[in-house]
């Protein structure tokens, strides 16, 4: 009998302890409105600059819609190694990145800043229906 008692002793035991870590782990990102990029996009600070660039195939996951129309995405990273980060309190918000299509007029600046590769510049000029003609004027235009 006393073995018994210390059997189901050490298993509620173990049944609290997985109930505690599993509510101490943040709490799952809701994943049933997921979109993959299909080309690259830049992203920005509020105030709009400087870009950077947000690879094609990164997945943003809806999160809700404003009123004024712009929607909200989450992003969700794996951090590697440790990064400089101020926790924020939790009644403390950051005005979101403003996420944008690459558009043509952008295209020989983003060329000339950032390290694309040839399937992202692909998708990025038929995206915009780049002509060839209008690439070959922004390889003659090109300045190294």
């Amino acid at each position: 009998m006393k073995a018994g008692i210390t059997h189901l002793a050490a298993a509620l035991s173990a049944a609290a302890l997985t109930l505690a870590i599993t509510q101490l782990r943040a709490p799952a990102m809701d994943k049933t409105s997921a979109f993959r990029l299909k080309e690259p996009a830049l992203i920005s600070t509020p105030l709009g600059q400087p870009y950077y660039l947000l690879p094609s195939e990164t997945v943003l996951y809806h999160q809700y819609a404003l009123e004024e129309g712009p929607e909200i995405y989450a992003l969700q990273v794996m951090v590697n190694g440790r990064l400089s980060m101020e926790r924020l309190a939790p009644d403390e918000s950051a005005p979101p990145l403003q996420l944008f299509a690459v558009e043509t007029d952008d295209l020989k600046g983003l060329l000339a800043d950032y390290p694309l590769s040839k399937e992202d510049l692909i998708r990025i000029l038929k995206a915009r229906q780049v002509t060839r003609e209008e690439l070959e004027q922004m390889v003659l235009e090109w300045v190294d």
